[in-house]
């Protein structure tokens, strides 16, 4: 089958983009502190309740024997988004296809709708079972819409269930807006969190990521209201053509985030069957091109160390306010890392590109809470660039170790959640920087040998699961028996 590109420019006369640049004049801006972009925008919070116009009595509920077809492995989204491009409004139809794996009886199903944390941009339309009968007495509050279920979801058993909406895309710049020059839409679809004794539903915090999710496949179709429209379409997968736009499909991932880009410039190269790309401001494309490298350096590295990468492509987007943000297959960068480029590897956007790309293993592949335990997967990343460093540029390292973590003397056990930090830069310090620490430590205590095989261990045993503290120590142990206890202790409040 033929693939296409994964980011097509929508014009009159081709479908195709073809990335080129002049070299721009070499850049010597001296970077100021920097802040790891990791923090989302906190939208101001409103709270809703949706009711269907005539409720319908809720039948009384019947527990059904254990079904004989086995569900889905994952839960499986068929999204069709189109986006009216004058507007900013994005009109959704969705499918649902979820199996219960959790081990208990359902009564309700839960979705989280990040978009309902924005005044006025979530809409709801209608929501329907299977069968075509309109779901009953759902309600939404903050970003929770909770759907009473019709009949008992017994274990393995499966459900279906469709819903309309449409987004009216906020007017700012970040990981959920728009601006004149790019259409950001992450985290815009309702999904089903995972639930362990409950569902997995977090607030969000002032700064880190609050949102837990399971494995998921998705088949998107995006459709613009201007097909002829110069722009860019940026996905984490390639695209086929449909009518009016284009279609993805992306499985075993956590998310889906795509963008809508004008006046970009359009980098591209290819790792093993990997392609890799790059989207930045013209301004910024001896920078873009650095990144682009920078991806294709860790890939294979990475896959050395810690098992194949799962998709077909890897993206990066630059963003237009000093954030960022990891996703499956595609991540988002803040400008600022791009402008205190200065033409070699001794900078930030080295290092958040490597650190990024990592999250395709420590986020994607191998999730966690990250509200609860930030440190299973920002910690461990943040260690990951150090990998990067000691195998592309070892001679590097030293200064690594004192521009990235030392020179900013961390303080603070690493076993904190997102809500025990007043300011982010005491989050920072103690996640990735003393949590840099603490890998290290480990390093030594057990041995390169030892601790590599653990980390390919515990990556191959957390691939496509949400991973806890326990069952990092679990596998830790399998591959160490060096005391821990002084290491432990100096990094933990409660080890």
């Amino acid at each position: 089958m033929q693939h296409y590109p994964l980011v097509v420019i929508l014009m009159i006369a081709c479908l195709g983009l073809q990335g080129c640049a002049s070299a721009l004049p070499e850049q010597t801006l001296t970077p100021t502190q920097p802040n790891l972009p990791t923090a989302q925008i906190n939208p101001t919070p409103t709270a809703q309740a949706v009711q269907p116009t005539e409720p319908v009595p809720t039948p009384t509920l019947e527990l059904l024997p254990t079904p004989a077809v086995p569900p889905p492995e994952c839960s499986q989204y068929t999204l069709r988004a189109h986006l009216d491009v004058a507007a900013n409004v994005l009109a959704v139809e969705q499918e649902v296809v979820y199996g219960n794996h959790t081990g208990e009886t359902l009564d309700e199903i839960l979705l989280l709708v990040e978009p309902n944390w924005y005044a006025g941009a979530f809409n709801l339309g209608t929501v329907t079972w299977d069968d075509g009968s309109p779901a009953a007495n759902y309600t939404l509050e903050g970003n929770q819409l909770r759907l009473p279920l019709p009949t008992l979801l017994v274990p393995q058993g499966t459900l279906r269930f469709s819903l309309t909406y449409t987004l009216n895309i906020p007017a700012q710049p970040g990981i959920f807006g728009y601006t004149e020059n790019q259409v950001v839409l992450s985290h815009w679809f309702a999904f089903v969190p995972p639930y362990r004794e409950g569902w997995i539903a977090h607030p969000p915090g002032s700064f880190g990521e609050h949102l837990v999710y399971d494995s998921a496949d998705f088949d998107v179709t995006i459709t613009l209201s201007d097909p002829e429209i110069e722009a860019d379409l940026a996905a984490p997968a390639p695209a086929a053509p449909v009518e009016g736009g284009y279609r993805y499909t992306l499985q075993g991932a956590r998310t889906f985030t795509w963008a809508l880009l004008y006046g970009f410039r359009f980098f591209q190269t290819t790792v093993g069957d990997v392609k890799i790309y790059a989207y930045v401001f013209p301004l910024h494309s001896i920078a873009g091109q650095a990144s682009l490298k920078t991806m294709a350096d860790a890939l294979p590295v990475f896959e050395q160390y810690f098992g194949a990468y799962p998709f077909e492509s890897l993206t990066v987007v630059e963003l237009e306010i000093e954030d960022g943000m990891e996703f499956d297959g595609l991540y988002l960068l803040g400008e600022y890392w791009f402008s205190t480029y200065y033409n070699n590897p001794r900078n930030y956007l080295t290092i958040l590109s490597a650190h990024e790309a990592a999250h395709n293993w420590w986020f994607s592949q191998v999730a966690n809470d990250q509200a609860l335990e930030p440190w299973l997967d920002e910690a461990l990343t943040t260690y990951t660039e150090l990998i990067f460093y000691e195998a592309v540029y070892p001679e590097l390292v030293n200064w690594w170790w004192e521009y990235r973590v030392t020179m900013w003397e961390p303080v603070g056990n690493i076993d904190s959640s997102i809500y025990d930090y007043g300011y982010y830069e005491a989050y920072r310090q103690a996640i990735y920087l003393r949590g840099a620490q603490f890998f290290q430590a480990l390093r030594e205590a057990m041995g390169d040998e030892a601790f590599f095989a653990f980390l390919r261990d515990y990556a191959e045993q957390g691939r496509g699961r949400i991973m806890i503290s326990e069952d990092f120590f679990t596998i830790l142990r399998e591959h160490s028996d060096a005391d821990l206890t002084p290491i432990l202790a100096e990094y933990f409040a409660n080890p």
